[in-house]
């Protein structure tokens, strides 16, 4: 604020703890990571006629270990 004059004579200070605020950041980032690690290392395992035939990489979606049984059995989907 200002007198008549135009001199400084009060102001406003605001400040706001934000220790809280970061501290649940840094946890969710630390989560996300754990989350992301875990599913990119996941496997599935590709099944048919009741025997793992080889193992999908989930992210990657690559098939690793195949079973030549497996590949020979996979037909493409018909697009609708």
């Amino acid at each position: 604020m200002k007198d008549k004059k135009g001199k400084i004579i009060a102001g406003i200070e605001i400040v706001r703890n934000i220790t809280e605020s970061e501290r649940l950041k840094r946890e969710l980032t630390e989560s996300e990571k754990k989350f992301r690690n875990l599913a990119e290392e996941s496997l599935v395992p590709l099944i048919a006629n009741g025997k793992v035939k080889g193992i999908l990489e989930v992210f990657h979606r690559s098939i690793i270990m195949p079973d030549k049984d497996l590949l020979t059995s996979l037909k493409p989907s018909e697009a609708k």
